[in-house]
Order: C-alpha cells, then structure tokens, then sequence
C-alpha cells in the first residue's frame, strides 16, 4: 500500500469538504443528512459539483486502497441492486406512512408478505440508509425511504422457501435447486468449487478463528470431532495441528471425497475421510463434536431441521454441535460496512437458495424446532471474523 497515496487522499477530501462546508454556509443550506426533513439540494453550482465528485471519487480509492485487492473484490454489491428490486416490488416504501411507526409485521401485513423476508430485505436497505430502525422491530422512514415512497414503479414478487423456485431458478429457467444443477455440469461445479475456495482466502473468513476459538482444548484425548460436509478436511487439518490429540472425521458427498486432494502426510494417523450424505442418518455415534462450518446457511429452515433430525440418534450425553457461520448482529451494533456485507449474503442465500444467515434467536429456534434436547451454550464472535463458533450441548 502506498502510504503517500493514502494520505494524500485524506488530505484531499477533508480540503474538499471544508469547500462544500464553506458554499453551503454561505447560502444558508443545511448540511447533508440522513434525517427525513432534510431538504433536498437539487444539484450544485459548476465548480462545486466538480469538488463534489472529486471527494466522492477520493473516498472510493481510498476505501479500495484500505480494503486490498480481495476484500474488494468479493464485496456483495450486485445484492444491494437485489435489495431494491425486492423493495420497490413489494411496495415496501408505500407500506406506512411517512413520518409514522411500524412494525415489521405491519409492513409485511401491508405488502402480503412473509415478515421473515421483509425484516431481512428492510435490514440490509438499512445499512445503506433505507429506513432506520429505532427500537427492535419498528421501523421509521429517512430521507432517501421517504424519496422512494414516491416512486410509483413496483411489480409483483413471489415469497417462497422452497430452494427449487428462487432467483437463481428464475434466471436458469429450472426447476432444481443451484446444487442439483452444479451435480449435472462438472465444469460448472468446478468453477463454482473454484470461486468458494477463493472466498474462503479472505481475512474474514480464516480457519484461525474456529480452532482459536473452538472447543477443542476441553476435550478428552482421543475425542472424535466429526466434520460434517467438510469437503476436503482443511478444517479438520487446521485444528489437529494445535491439538494432535483428538481423533477427526471428515464427511462429505462421495465425489467430493473422490476429488480431494491428499492431506499433509503427518496428519494421516489422525484425520479420516467417511462418503456420508448428512440428510441421512449419522453413523459416527457418540462423537465429541459434530462441526458445521457454512452449512445451514445454504439451506431455509425445514431442510436445517431435517438435517439436524438425522444426527439426533447418533448424540449421546455430553456431545456438541459446534457451527461455524454467521451470526446476524443486532442493528446498528457493528460498524456499517460489516454490517452491510453480512445482510448481503443473506440476501445472496434468499436470492440463490432461498436459504439465510441467522441472528443468535434464530440459531437457537432452529435447534428446539429440530429437537428440544439441544441446549445452546454460547456465541463466540472474533472481532476480525465474518463467522461466529456457535455451540450446542446434547442433553437426555
């Protein structure tokens, strides 16, 4: 990084800033806001609109620059242009007035729509100044909600959990889910593999997180950790070089386990390779943990239940399910940008497999709904980490 540049770049904005400051002072205008009684300033002299742009393109090199190369790249911006489709087709602006209170179960009364998916869509639009949430679960209009409400261009849109009638159905004109389709064209899953093992790369996303802050220091020696879906076992991998004691299992469809590539020789004592389809039933029983890391995710709640079932009999006392994924904050509780990027990919899974991320509520419904003898233990949140290590504890 070109330190220099970095500076250069602050300096700028914050001497075109004092410019625009100065011009709209002088004029007696307000300064910009989110606020909904903001006025709205209908473009700028000549010379200032050009400072404008040039603090505009100034904060977006610099935001690139401070991002790097990767995180750039993989930010989730084409699910802000899903965002707004999805609220102008829901009419989600027109659903309470402007200057009023609601409720997410107004609002999707109001639009004939599921309150699960109006709450996620008006949360990621909140991360771009959408609408503000002022208590937990009411919602109020801003400036640029207000701005929309005003737009009279909407269009029905079809609400459904099923995985086979989403976004990426649509555009594929298909009635299979994304993975069925990927099972048929190995070129494509090939890419697909390719493209996910680059995600995993990113800073946010480095296993140091799950053995940092996993359980697997309080476990016996000789404990089995099964990692279920866990494609090629560098999890597995990961954690038996800090804790060579334990004994790993990894599972995962039968051509995923014939394409993986060979583990370094020194962890052959320890980690092994099982064919296992997790929506039947689990035949390592009694194991330490069973891992989840990016799973539930990639499904909605029915199918997660269904997979959580098929463990069941093979837990006895004392065993954990740990998760490795995502972990929805509250609103307004981390920084904007985070914020932003996790909503997307929750709105990435609704469009793709009519799946989601998940708030701490909706992780530990999702386990009594599979069965109440699940007991949740704790959320682990790294400050640096886009996932969270969730556990559960079987309990008779």
């Amino acid at each position: 990084m070109d330190h220099n540049r970095i500076v250069e770049l602050a300096t700028s904005i914050s001497q075109n800033v004092a410019k625009i400051d100065s011009y709209l002072k002088s004029n007696g205008l307000s300064g910009p806001s989110f606020d909904i009684d903001t006025p709205f300033i209908n473009g700028f002299p000549e010379e200032i609109g050009a400072i404008r742009d040039a603090v505009l393109e100034a904060n977006l090199e610099l935001s690139e620059l401070l991002l790097g190369p990767k995180e750039t790249f993989v930010e989730y911006q084409y699910n802000y242009f899903v965002c707004m489709r999805a609220l102008y087709q829901y009419k989600i602006p027109n659903a309470f007035p402007v200057g009023e209170e609601a409720t997410f179960a107004q609002i999707a009364s109001n639009c004939n729509c599921s309150e699960v998916v109006v709450r996620r869509i008006m949360r990621l639009a909140m991360t771009n100044r959408i609408f503000k949430e002022v208590r937990k679960g009411v919602v109020v209009h801003t400036a640029t909600s207000k701005a929309l409400a005003e737009d009279e261009r909407f269009r029905d849109y079809v609400d459904s959990e099923d995985p086979s009638q989403t976004g990426f159905s649509l555009a594929n004109n298909t009635t299979d889910t994304m993975y069925q389709i990927m099972g048929k064209d190995p070129a494509r899953a090939q890419r697909f593999s390719n493209a996910m093992a680059f995600r995993l790369t990113g800073p946010a996303l480095k296993l140091d997180f799950l053995v940092d802050h996993g359980p697997w220091g309080s476990l016996p020696a000789g404990g089995t950790v099964v990692d279920i879906g866990g494609s090629h076992g560098k999890a597995m991998v990961a954690i038996a070089e800090k804790f060579p004691s334990l004994r790993f299992i990894v599972q995962d469809l039968p051509p995923t386990i014939a394409a993986r590539r060979p583990i370094p020789q020194e962890f052959e004592y320890c980690v092994s390779f099982m064919e296992h389809d997790f929506f039947t039933p689990q035949p390592i029983i009694g194991a330490a943990v069973y891992l989840f890391r990016w799973i539930f995710h990639n499904w909605p709640d029915k199918h997660c239940i269904r997979i959580l079932k098929n463990l069941v009999p093979a837990l006895r006392q004392g065993s954990r399910v740990v998760v490795s994924e995502i972990c929805l904050p509250e609103p307004n509780t981390i920084a904007v940008r985070k914020e932003r990027k996790l909503r997307a990919m929750d709105i990435a899974m609704m469009t793709m497999q009519n799946a989601q991320e998940r708030d701490k509520g909706e992780w530990i419904n999702l386990f009594k709904r599979a069965d109440e003898r699940f007991h949740f233990v704790e959320v682990v949140q790294p400050e640096e980490s886009d996932l969270a290590v969730i556990e559960f504890i079987w309990q008779e």
